[in-house]
């Protein structure tokens, strides 16, 4: 009995930490944010199941104190996302599937960075297709939902008009990317908390695995062609999908930010002061567009033609791991064991 506690403890503080949230201001805005953090922990310390029960318990608990349709949500997008990923971050075999190596081949990150740039995509997909019964489609939802956001702080009197101008310009650009921008705040919301559960956990021990680099993250070689689709797709409003498909390309742009964040991870391993280095770095990433960009375009540099390869010293890949490209290999071949 002692051993589901843990399970019973991750499920009512995810619960406590959703349900609460609405209630606490500023401080609600980073509870929600930790919703999925105890699920992942239980998860990452005792297996995918323990996640799902307490993800699925909880589910139970919101729809109880909130109504079905909170616990539906509570669901999708926190205790299903983290039993999934969980089950696919404990995968292993035996390093080139030779038993006799006594080395262990974890699942690949990038392959889960995929798996959850795909929940993110689908997420998108479902709004949209939930909104193209009402006036605009998903634009018009999102809209109005915007409206209902700045309220009526773009309605200035005639010697504010420099500042309504602003606004009216910041609601044109959030109504235009609302829905990538929101997605892709999940998405972050998810890596955040599975970093910190692993994190956590490796300090004390209790990791199932071990903690995956940034530094060694490579993706399937048809990854890029997806982005391209997307961006090409937005760019021509092809069938008038352009809309749903600009909000795509920023989801689908993630894995190679993170990638080329992976370049500078390789490029700064030897520097004196690396962690003042890249604090900077991800302040910058943050907060402008164009250093986003950017990192994908390095990302997408590595994809092609190896940059972190030609970064080591030959033959010999980062610390703590089986080398580059063993994590290409293995996410060129997403297997099942």
């Amino acid at each position: 009995m002692k051993q589901w506690l843990p399970v019973v403890g991750a499920s009512l503080a995810s619960t406590a930490l959703f349900v609460l949230a609405p209630f606490g201001g500023f401080g609600g805005v980073l509870l929600a944010y930790l919703t999925a953090l105890p699920l992942f922990v239980v998860g990452l310390s005792m297996g995918w199941t323990a996640a799902a029960i307490a993800g699925v318990g909880g589910a139970v608990m919101v729809a109880l104190a909130a109504g079905f349709t909170f616990g539906l949500v509570f669901l999708l997008m926190f205790g299903g996302p983290v039993a999934f990923l969980v089950q696919r971050a404990l995968l292993s075999r035996p390093e080139g599937d030779d038993p006799t190596t006594g080395r262990i081949e974890w699942y690949p990150t990038g392959l889960l960075i995929l798996w959850l740039v795909g929940m993110a995509v689908a997420l998108v997909v479902l709004m949209a297709m939930m909104a193209s019964g009402s006036e605009g489609g998903l634009r018009g939802l999102v809209a109005e939902a915007v409206d209902q956001l700045i309220g009526n702080i773009a309605v200035t009197p005639p010697e504010q008009r420099a500042v309504g101008a602003e606004v009216q310009l910041f609601q044109e650009t959030l109504v235009l990317y609302g829905p990538g921008v929101f997605a892709l705040s999940w998405t972050l919301m998810i890596m955040v908390n599975a970093a910190l559960a692993q994190g956590v956990l490796s300090g004390r021990g209790n990791a199932l695995r071990p903690s995956p680099s940034l530094s060694r993250i490579d993706f399937p070689y048809w990854a890029p062609f997806v982005l391209a689709a997307f961006a090409l797709v937005g760019v021509m409003d092809f069938l008038g999908f352009g809309y749903l498909a600009v909000n795509l390309t920023m989801i689908a742009a993630l894995p190679f930010l993170m990638a080329g964040l992976g370049v500078v991870h390789a490029a700064t391993s030897a520097l004196p002061g690396r962690l003042l280095v890249l604090t900077g770095i991800y302040l910058l990433v943050l907060v402008l567009p164009f250093v986003q960009s950017a990192m994908v375009l390095i990302g997408l540099a590595d994809h092609w033609f190896g940059i972190r390869r030609r970064i080591w010293p030959q033959g010999q890949p980062p610390a703590g791991g089986t080398g580059n490209q063993a994590d290409r290999n293995a996410a060129n071949d997403d297997r099942d064991d």
